[in-house]
């Protein structure tokens, strides 16, 4: 079959009208982007040497915002077209402080301003910077024994045949900020679901993360499986 060629060609005057609306907008965009806005650029902190033997109780904000006023070229280029501003804060610097059962860090953000100013001058003007404290929550490692828990549904019930449940191990150390691990009583496996019994299979079965920050178990799996009551004993 021979092939043919499909050319679409625009009328003379639909491709005037297009180069001319194609022109008019870079205009405007141009003129536009002469002015003045006002915009956030986030800022990243990274943090150094954090408090010996204590464990942070949630994530750590690590950005923050300064809004800056400036020219609309000079915005555009910032956001989109220059890399991340990082910001390195030497906790050693600041007082841990006794507060709500837990220490805290608190790092007043102002003072940030003259290291982004010397990485990225701007011609325009800095209105703010967002938040204007940054807090750390620490408590003190511990760690204690739990026992694993484990839900079985068992859906035929008619076996005249007793059996015990076994876990492998059947307890875990959980390691994690102090405050934390006093609400901690057992370590979760996910839900079993078997027809029945039986002494010859072993599920291997994830332990629930626990929901907690910094809070881990110190085995991630664990095993189950059945023996005959009168053997579980031995």
């Amino acid at each position: 079959m021979k092939g043919f060629n499909l050319t679409v060609s625009l009328p003379r005057s639909t491709f005037a009208f297009l180069l001319c609306l194609l022109i008019s907008v870079s205009l405007w965009l141009f003129i536009k982007l002469l002015g003045n806005f006002t915009a956030d650029i986030p800022v990243i902190i990274k943090y150094h040497h954090y408090p010996s033997g204590k464990s942070l109780l949630r994530p750590v904000d690590s950005i923050v915002n300064i809004e800056v006023e400036s020219q609309g070229f000079e915005l555009l280029t910032i956001l989109y077209f220059t890399k991340k501003i990082t910001i390195p804060v030497d906790l050693r610097k600041y007082e841990t402080a006794w507060r709500d059962s837990c220490y805290y860090i608190e790092i007043p953000t102002a003072p940030l301003l003259p290291f982004f100013t010397r990485e990225l001058p701007l011609t325009g003007n800095i209105n703010r910077i967002h938040p204007d404290t940054m807090r750390l929550g620490f408590d003190y490692i511990s760690f204690k024994k739990i026992p694993v828990k484990v839900n079985i549904s068992v859906r035929r019930k008619d076996d005249p045949k007793q059996w015990k449940l076994m876990i492998d191990p059947d307890s875990v150390i959980v390691t994690g900020p102090s405050l934390y691990l006093s609400k901690v009583a057992f370590a979760t496996a996910r839900e079993l679901q078997i027809n029945k019994p039986s002494g010859d299979k072993t599920w291997r079965l994830d332990l629930e993360r626990p929901a907690m920050h910094g809070v881990k178990y110190s085995h991630g799996k664990v095993s189950v499986y059945f023996v005959p009551e009168k053997d579980s004993n031995k």
